[in-house]
């Protein structure tokens, strides 16, 4: 906590904030996501129904879960299997974002 008279330490401002219509830069976009094939990291066909997605996706889930790897070298490897299937799921579990994917 800052002393009477001193000034309290800011956050670092976010690009792109809608306040002051700045625009966002492209560094949010993961550039991994090009070529990466969404249905190999989960495990299903292309025609895979939205059951059988969300059950590929939560066996994963469960099995890369950052809880379950408590150890320092297998912590790093299952933070970033887990963001890779979220990711993942994020795209082929939306209809509108599968649709484009596929094309």
């Amino acid at each position: 906590m800052a002393k009477k008279g001193e000034r309290q330490p800011q956050a670092p401002k976010r690009k792109g904030n809608p306040c002051t219509k700045e625009e966002p830069d492209a560094s949010f976009l993961s550039t991994t996501s090009m070529g990466i094939d969404h249905y190999k990291i989960l495990g299903v066909n292309r025609n895979a129904s939205p059951d059988e997605v969300k059950k590929a996706y939560r066996k994963l889930v469960m099995f890369w879960h950052h809880d379950k790897h408590l150890q320092e070298e297998t912590q790093a490897e299952a933070d970033t299997k887990f963001k890779e299937i979220n990711q993942a799921y994020q795209i082929i579990n939306n209809p509108v974002k599968r649709h484009n994917y596929d094309r």
